[in-house]
């Protein structure tokens, strides 16, 4: 933007008047008051309060002499007043001075509230002409942008961010990835993953330095919109540029595949990992359990070699881990082998939950033997498990099935009575 084009944005937006007498004595009178005052809360009197302007808090804010921590006093105060409310230039100048102070929190906070407050409602390219004319030297100019961008994000204000964003790249200022990786996280918490997938490759464009983690989100949000061979050619591109995936980028795509039922696709990315030297670990054990229950041709014996595998390699199973080859083992009526791996997880130092019991008493009650499912469900109770509507419904069938219709009229009451309704009942 040209000199005379700048000064007619400044104008235009931000009007400055020529500093009158009267304007700079009430400035000099309040720097005083700030310079001398030794107290936690300004002694400004109501005439000189009153008295305030955007253009003599300007003078005040901008004089050096002033201690920073008063600037914030002042500052504070009229964001208490609602007829004296801070203009962007006001919070551009304490936020460089707070910058000055290394105060950056306290500066994120302000520019937060501003966003928040609409202070900063305004073209972009107003902001970045001012913040370019008004802050002193390279590294504060792209230290706000920074964090102008970060605000952004975290207020969701997505296509300002993004103008931040291009006018960074444009003016060849260093991106920091973390702040990228803040944007990332804020598009998946809003679900806006079109935008958080167009946001990556222009990171990639802009030779802004790729870690595995924002790697990984955008895989992960390939994936997850069904995209599943652009994420992997996504992985191999980015692999190329020296950002090499790690356990749990191949485990988002394990995932994937696993869920496509590509099971191909699974052994390339095990494949992968083994030349690569990447260590499988519970989840990846995890995901292949549940992805071979749910293949026609997937063995149990083969999740058991890899249960002694994980030992091994001196991997312990999680509880979820082993809920899923308990529960193959409950629907393949391998009853007997269920519950000794149930009964191997205090060994292990595994707590079972809500899950592990939901798959037993499934398979008890399956089998017709209610008694052992009282037994677990008694358990449940004991241990302060809170049981599930899966549960108490898979109860009332096996009673139902079982002819124990006093038992199903017992367990509907105590159900009604906690305002639960199930499924079935022994009228059905």
């Amino acid at each position: 933007m040209s000199t005379q084009n700048f000064f007619k944005c400044v104008n235009k937006f931000f009007p400055q008047n020529p500093t009158s007498k009267s304007d700079l004595h009430i400035a000099n009178s309040i720097i005083k008051i700030l310079i001398n005052s030794q107290s936690s809360t300004l002694q400004i009197g109501p005439s000189l309060t009153s008295s305030l302007t955007p253009h003599i808090t300007h003078l005040v804010l901008t004089n050096p002499q002033v201690p920073t921590q008063s600037c914030l006093q002042l500052f504070n105060l009229l964001q208490r007043n609602p007829s004296q409310k801070p203009t962007f230039q006001t919070v551009l100048a304490l936020v460089t001075r707070l910058f000055k102070a290394r105060k950056y929190a306290i500066a994120k906070n302000i520019l937060n509230q501003s966003v928040i407050s609409n202070n900063l409602r305004y073209p972009f390219c107003e902001i970045a002409s001012l913040v370019s004319e008004n802050c002193e030297g390279p590294k504060v100019v792209v230290k706000l942008f920074d964090m102008l961008f970060r605000v952004y994000a975290d207020t969701r204000r997505f296509q300002d961010g993004l103008e931040v964003f291009e006018y960074m790249v444009d003016k060849g200022f260093e991106i920091d990835e973390r702040s990228c990786m803040v944007y990332l996280l804020a598009l998946k918490r809003c679900s806006e993953l079109e935008s958080l997938s167009v946001f990556f490759r222009r990171m990639v464009e802009s030779g802004v330095s790729i870690t595995v983690y924002s790697m990984t989100i955008a895989i992960d949000t390939l994936c997850k919109v069904g995209d599943v061979n652009k994420a992997r050619e996504l992985m191999d591109e980015v692999g190329k540029m020296g950002t090499k995936p790690n356990v749990y980028t191949y485990n988002t795509l394990i995932d994937a595949y696993v869920r496509e039922r590509d099971f191909g696709g699974v052994e390339e990315m095990l494949s992968a990992m083994e030349n690569e030297g990447v260590t499988r670990n519970v989840a990846t054990y995890t995901l292949l359990t549940d992805g071979y229950s749910s293949n026609v041709y997937g063995k149990i014996e083969d999740v058991e070699k890899m249960l002694d595998e994980m030992r091994e390699r001196g991997i312990e199973p999680d509880v979820q881990l082993y809920n899923s080859i308990i529960s193959w083992n409950c629907k393949l009526g391998n009853m007997k082998r269920a519950f000794a791996l149930f009964d191997e997880l205090p060994e292990r130092g595994v707590v079972p939950n809500v899950h592990t019991y939901g798959a037993l008493i499934y398979c008890v009650c399956k089998a017709g033997n209610m008694d052992a499912a009282e037994i677990l469900h008694n358990e449940m109770q004991r241990k302060g498990i809170e049981v599930n509507l899966v549960i108490l419904n898979t109860l009332m069938d096996g009673y139902c099935k079982n002819g124990m219709i006093d038992e199903a009229w017992r367990l509907q009451s105590n159900m009604e009575k906690r305002g639960w309704w199930l499924m079935c009942s022994p009228i059905q």
